[in-house]
């Protein structure tokens, strides 16, 4: 991860749920300039959106591969863990 790209966290991710159009539009519009995100938000996005949500798995599934295909998916390891 260079030090120009985004990190987007959960929340992030979630407000693309919002019902505040102008939020989720804002959201759409910094994911379309691509930033980096871990496997550790997708996950928990997945698990808030499935279980407190109650949204069906194919619409968790389209969001991921969505934000998956404009993000860099970096793993969690101790090197991203004590990064400064």
């Amino acid at each position: 991860m260079s030090d120009a790209d985004s990190f987007f966290d959960t929340s992030v991710l979630l407000s693309l749920l919002s019902e505040d159009s102008n939020k989720a539009d804002r959201v759409e519009e910094l994911l379309a300039e691509r930033g980096t995100i871990s496997v550790q938000v997708l996950s928990e996005f997945a698990a808030i959106a499935l279980r407190k949500l109650k949204m069906p798995l194919s619409e968790v599934r389209e969001i991921l591969v969505t934000v998956r295909a404009v993000c860099n998916v970096e793993p969690i390891t101790l090197a991203t863990r004590t990064r400064p």
